[in-house]
């Protein structure tokens, strides 16, 4: 929720152009691998084409993130508010959980490598490969945003929290699972996941809450049987039908090996 109207606009624009930052480097990614053989000379040549791209994404979402803090705020307080100073190096160059490009970025290689042992052709492996650059790339670009975001959002003592607002009515089930409108605390992390499009927007203390973005819920809702089935599988989909289980129910985390926690969408089979 947030005190004008505007503020939700401005929420929305922000993960719009985050969105699109994200679909420009995924293009040039597509562009620029091409394991046809040689996979450890052309690792190498994507990896050259690709760092300095995702550097340069990291930046701008890093930009945006302070153009929108500057925005919000003063769309929220009615006082006009300079868009914070935030250092890019600090958040430039890092995969999501602070590791150098050249040691997060492993394993796109090492899984193409693992499909042509199992049997697949030089395409299928490379599509593997492919694949898995794509779902580092949309992490560690989102994550410049979401680090710059929450460091913004723990040192401003006007700000008490923040919520999930997740873009477009067709995100994931995990997504829409966790989008309930609650103030998450400023210390806690915002849990994503390859392809997450949702942004944390920032809660004032000292104002009214009179507009508020629609909840997953609410969302779901709207959403055709057949999206709801895309969304959450038919299982969940069938169940949420009948009320036996509720959405907010469907949202779970997965630790992964390097501590940082996955958004996921819990299995049925643990909710009934």
């Amino acid at each position: 929720m947030a005190a004008n109207r505007r503020s939700l606009a401005i929420t929305n624009e922000y993960g719009r152009r985050l969105k699109a930052v994200e679909a420009q480097v995924l293009a040039q990614n597509e562009r620029a691998w091409n394991l046809t053989g040689n996979f450890d000379a052309q690792y190498a040549e994507w990896f050259a084409l690709m760092a300095p791209a995702v550097a340069a994404a990291q930046a701008l979402n890093v930009r945006l993130t302070s153009a929108y803090l500057g925005a919000f705020r003063t769309s929220e307080t009615r006082t006009p508010s300079r868009p914070p100073d935030i250092d890019p190096a600090e958040f430039v160059g890092k995969t999501r959980d602070g590791r150098t490009f050249e040691e997060g970025w492993t394993s796109p290689l090492i899984k193409t490598k693992v499909a042509m042992s199992k049997g697949k052709t030089i395409p299928e492996a490379s599509n593997i490969g492919l694949e898995a650059s794509a779902n580092i790339i949309r992490m560690d670009t989102y994550a410049a945003a979401r680090d710059a975001m929450a460091r913004q959002i723990r040192s401003n003592d006007g700000v008490i929290g923040y919520r999930r607002v997740s873009q477009g009515e067709t995100t994931c089930g995990g997504c829409l699972a966790a989008e309930d409108g609650e103030v998450l605390s400023e210390t806690e992390d915002f849990a994503s996941h390859p392809g997450c499009d949702c942004v944390a927007e920032p809660v004032y203390g000292d104002v009214d809450d009179l507009f508020n973005h629609p909840t997953g819920a609410e969302r779901f809702s709207r959403l055709t049987a057949q999206e709801k089935i895309e969304a959450v599988g038919q299982d969940a989909a069938q169940l949420l039908g009948t009320d036996e289980i509720q959405l907010y129910e469907l949202a779970g985390k997965f630790r992964t090996a390097t501590g940082q926690d996955f958004l996921v969408e819990r299995p049925v089979k643990d909710l009934v």
